[in-house]
């Protein structure tokens, strides 16, 4: 009896110490189940915070590419006269000629575009006005760091087309005129040159506009751009 009862006993004391194995082992996942929530949510809050900080840094650059796209577009769209704040107009004409311009004209200009250079530098120096001498457009690596006269079409010189640019890219085609006219056009190049277009349908027309040019005092010129039609004789 007392060997059933000492059994027994050791029964129920391996039985104590499996249990109390059992609670120490299970203790941890039950203890620890709220530290490992607390750590996933302050994970996940952090990774929410990581990518609301890539969102707004993303949106920021953005937006500064595209306002600087927008004023990359505006600075290209906007006239010379107004980036540089053009001082004169063609009511300026002695004064501007009196800066000592010089001439440019095409490499293949028509015969009379040479023509036209010698009138206007005749007339000028009629009115004791010296101008400088003529070059060819490629003689020129930029047409900003000084003054000139630029003769002729954009067809037949190069730096009338950069001066003429928006207006041909309007038309489609280098001869921007209307049949039978010509411009007088004064374009501001840099903060301190300008520069003076004189061209037209023909080169006859661009004659007559160079006739205009060389006697400026008679007549009443205003604005920056100029029209001047007429028969060709």
């Amino acid at each position: 009896m007392s060997r059933i009862i000492s059994c027994i006993a050791i029964l129920l004391m391996i039985a104590l110490i499996f249990s109390a194995g059992c609670d120490r082992a299970e203790q941890p996942e039950k203890d620890g189940s709220p530290i490992a929530e607390e750590d996933a949510t302050a994970a996940a809050e952090e990774s929410v915070s990581e990518e609301e900080d890539i969102i707004i840094n993303g949106e920021e650059e953005l937006n500064d590419s595209s306002e600087d796209s927008v004023a990359e577009e505006a600075v290209e769209e906007a006239p010379e006269e107004v980036q540089y704040g053009l001082e004169y107009d063609l009511g300026d004409m002695e004064e501007i000629l009196r800066k000592g311009v010089f001439f440019i004209v095409g490499n293949k200009a028509p015969a009379m575009d040479i023509v036209t250079i010698s009138e206007i530098k005749s007339a000028l120096t009629d009115r004791n006005i010296d101008t400088g001498d003529a070059k060819l457009a490629d003689e020129v690596d930029d047409y900003t760091t000084d003054d000139y006269i630029v003769i002729g079409s954009p067809c037949d010189n190069p730096v009338a087309a950069k001066l003429l640019a928006k207006e041909i890219a309007k038309k489609g085609d280098c001869n921007i005129f209307e049949p039978g006219t010509a411009w007088i056009k004064l374009f501001k190049t840099s903060p301190d040159n300008i520069a003076l277009f004189v061209g037209g349908d023909r080169p006859v027309y661009t004659r007559i506009a160079g006739s205009v040019v060389g006697h400026f005092e008679d007549y009443a010129f205003v604005g920056t751009v100029i029209e001047v039609s007429g028969p060709a004789d």
